[in-house]
């Protein structure tokens, strides 16, 4: 790893224990977005990937996201206790950077442009900031599988009355991967450790994520290259009573290349169980332009 990619490593380090060590007001909140923007087009459908697929490159990604019933709470004994966000559409922004081959840093901007609540009504303000990397530790270039870690920071964007995460949240995790003829799979286990806190009475805490994709790239020689992808992602509390609730989600897109390094894609998803913040379905149209 070269002088800039330990600087910018050191950097993102050095950022997440300064924010995870500051004190932060406790009061309500919850999980916001559980479909993330990967750090390169090797993602598949909010997994992270285990290579970095251009290194030395700036790229960029948007998408727009909606969810119905994004938000549902379920009692201390498990029992469901109604939908307290009937419908989210959410608009994200992230600027990448990559150092050489094995380090990737981004930052996310995400806006929720409609909250609906039974009580409020609609609401819209700044999401959760999203600052976060992958480094490989093992594994790419000629190989067919690597291994990399990951490591990203939550911060709250806006007091504007949003139904969303109110401290910090660190998210350490780590990624495998293997392509092979037109295929790509991957495993992904990320942590989301954050102060136990309470929203209507009811326990907010850590969770564990496990994640696995498949992506199958068609047509390599056709106008666009189109790719299917699907993941399937649960999560589940990692103390009580906020353990009692595990939640999963499939997801499904179709994407495209197009000229000048863009790439386009349509998905959706629905949600099973009863976990924080897993949806009971969504559609998104994402865009993502990587530098050549």
């Amino acid at each position: 790893m070269n002088a800039s990619a330990a600087k910018a490593a050191a950097r993102l380090l050095a950022v997440c224990a300064l924010a995870w060590s500051l004190p932060v007001a406790a009061g309500p909140g919850a999980p916001m977005e559980r479909l993330a923007l990967t750090l390169d087009e090797e993602g598949i459908v909010g997994q992270e990937s285990a290579t970095v697929a251009r290194p030395d490159a700036w790229g960029a990604a948007t998408r727009l996201s909606t969810a119905q019933e994004p938000l549902t709470l379920r009692t201390r004994e498990g029992a469901p206790a109604g939908a307290l966000v009937s419908a989210r559409t959410t608009l994200a922004v992230l600027v990448t950077r990559s150092f050489g081959d094995r380090l990737a840093l981004g930052l996310a901007l995400p806006v929720v442009l409609h909250q609906a609540t039974g009580t409020i009504g609609s609401i819209s303000g700044a999401s959760d900031f999203w600052l976060g990397g992958k480094f490989r530790i093992a594994g790419g270039g000629e190989l067919p599988w690597a291994l990399a870690a990951t490591l990203a920071l939550t911060v709250p964007g806006s007091d504007a009355g949003l139904i969303a995460d109110t401290g910090t949240t660190l998210r350490p995790g780590v990624v495998a991967g293997f392509q092979r003829n037109g295929w790509r799979t991957g495993l992904q286990l990320e942590a989301h450790l954050r102060p136990t806190r309470e929203l209507l009475g009811l326990p907010i805490s850590s969770e564990l994520l496990a994640s696995a994709g498949v992506a199958r790239r068609l047509f390599d020689d056709g106008v666009p290259p189109l790719e299917l992808a699907l993941t399937v992602l649960i999560s589940t509390g990692l103390s009580e009573p906020f353990q009692r609730q595990t939640g999963a989600e499939v997801r499904g897109e179709i994407s495209g290349n197009l000229p000048g390094g863009l790439k386009l894609g349509l998905g959706g998803g629905a949600g099973f169980g009863g976990g924080v913040g897993t949806p009971a379905s969504r559609l998104f149209l994402s865009m993502r332009w990587s530098a050549p």
